[in-house]
């Protein structure tokens, strides 16, 4: 994070599946990485094999987007949502603002776990939406 400030994220448990699942490694800490050494850093290579898997996946090329795209998305959708502002930008990272940096020292641990939750429900409406409100129509 920047200026070394940490950045807590409780995690829904649709990510926590997604961590389980990872391959975990002996000779370091690191979950992001290569073998656990040393922090993950090449986020180009990354993003073309995620380029590659998504076109093979989607069956087709994928128009072209940034990592930081994701991320954006991710704020967007939860303007949709009935998360208040200041824990929308809380849960991506960015700081309070003005004189809530000074008095307000509350986590907000609670809601961005709310927050996230709701984007992980919204999330999983888009890859499996629920078969009722499927209706079969006659050609």
């Amino acid at each position: 994070m920047k200026a070394d400030a940490a950045h807590e994220v409780p995690l829904s448990d649709d990510a926590l599946e997604i961590l389980k699942s990872l391959p975990r490694f002996d000779r370091g800490e690191y979950l992001f990485s290569t073998f656990g050494v040393k922090p993950v850093n090449g986020f180009s290579k990354a993003k073309a094999m995620l380029d590659e898997a998504m076109a093979a996946e989607l069956g087709g090329v994928v128009e072209p987007f940034v990592l930081h795209d994701i991320r954006r998305t991710m704020r967007t959708g939860l303007s949709a949502l009935p998360v208040p502002d200041l824990v929308r930008e809380l849960v991506i990272a960015h700081s309070k603002p003005g004189l809530h940096k000074v008095y307000d020292q509350h986590a907000y641990r609670d809601e961005k776990r709310h927050a996230l939750a709701l984007w992980a429900a919204r999330l999983r409406s888009i890859i499996k939406p629920p078969t009722s409100n499927v209706i079969a129509l006659r050609a």
